[in-house]
């Protein structure tokens, strides 16, 4: 029995299931094959398009084919249960694992493929719905580009992704970024 053929067990310790996921780098840390699995179940269901944490949790039931018992089993503590119960917390914490991954990756390639620098002059920018002049790059990291600008009479400061400004960039529409 190979470890992708192992079935799909739960430990139903909130805590347990809280401490295993939350806290770790997505790109470096390594988890364990049980958890890859999972992740990689979740990923396929964001790419088919599915988006309500109930239409992923069942893609992802049939997909390791996880038993009823399993889905509706809930935390030992009646007060810890959750909507979709212990399964349907781990794919939970699977999908933040997921959707952090795929964002850090986008930033990267934005940062690539539009060679942000700090001192870049971008001109007009949408911040938060209004147009700020002179707007310049003050700060690039790999998941934030921070800027500055006028407004009016007055300076202004924001920061947003550098797949957000890609995104807009793209569009052919001025960026917009969100301040932090």
């Amino acid at each position: 029995m190979t470890k992708s053929d192992e079935p799909f067990t739960l430990d139903c310790s909130s805590h347990s299931i809280f401490t295993r996921w939350t806290g770790k780098d997505p790109e470096t840390y390594v988890f364990t094959a049980q958890e890859e699995r999972l992740m990689a179940a979740v990923s396929k269901a964001l790419d088919l398009g599915l988006f309500y944490n109930s239409d992923v949790d069942e893609f992802v039931a049939k997909e390791l084919e996880i038993t009823a018992e399993q889905r509706s089993a809930q935390f030992q503590k009646p007060e810890n249960a959750v909507h979709g119960g212990c399964f349907g917390y781990e794919v939970y914490h699977a999908r933040k694992v997921v959707e952090a991954r795929r964002s850090m990756k986008d930033n990267r390639e934005a940062i690539e493929q539009y060679r942000y620098f700090v001192g870049q002059k971008l001109g007009r920018v949408k911040l938060n719905g209004k147009i700020v002049s002179g707007t310049v790059i003050t700060a690039v990291s790999p998941d934030q580009i921070a800027l500055t600008g006028t407004l009016g009479n007055r300076k202004c400061a924001a920061t947003t992704e550098p797949r957000r400004l890609a995104t807009v960039i793209e569009a052919g529409k001025a960026p917009t970024a969100v301040n932090r």
